[in-house]
């Protein structure tokens, strides 16, 4: 009986050790814009993601060597002009870095009529975690407009990651 006991309170500790943790990195109000005129089809806007994950892994007691996996968990997407999404109908979202090659994340199409947000629908298979080991990222959305317009695009997207670090 001593033995089981003993092999129970050596894998328990084992089994403690080598866990995972989970925590979220979230990014609020990223400006996303494009000059007019812009023109049918994409139009693509990039923001310079150089706030590294390191503090958000800096606070819980972690390193980026720990870090494991990221995944993203939401996009969603705000129009800050007063027309809303009404010349775009479609949105994707999408991160690249130099050593590493541009992966889709999130889309939405149709966008909605008369919608002022828009919440993308997250790629399952996107692999995300080498993007977070490179000292900088672009963040990318292609916006699809219908029609040619004169008018600027402005939007603010707040972004939800899950980070997987091991203790």
């Amino acid at each position: 009986m001593r033995r089981i006991i003993l092999l129970l309170a050596i894998s328990a500790l084992f089994a403690s050790c080598g866990t995972d943790q989970t925590l979220t990195y979230t990014l609020k109000d990223v400006p996303f814009s494009a000059e007019g005129p812009l023109f049918e089809g994409p139009n693509t806007m990039q923001f310079e993601l150089s706030q590294s994950i390191e503090d958000t892994l800096k606070k819980a007691g972690f390193t980026s060597e720990q870090l494991d996996k990221v995944q993203l968990k939401s996009v969603s997407f705000e129009s800050l002009d007063s027309v809303g999404f009404g010349a775009f109908n479609s949105l994707a979202f999408q991160l690249a870095a130099e050593n590493t090659p541009m992966v889709s994340a999130a889309i939405i199409n149709p966008i909605p009529a008369g919608a002022k947000n828009a919440e993308l629908t997250i790629s399952k298979e996107a692999e995300l975690t080498d993007f977070f080991k490179q000292p900088k990222i672009y963040l990318v959305t292609d916006a699809n407009l219908t029609k040619d317009q004169e008018e600027s695009a402005n939007f603010k997207a707040n972004i939800v990651f899950e980070v997987t670090v091991s203790k």
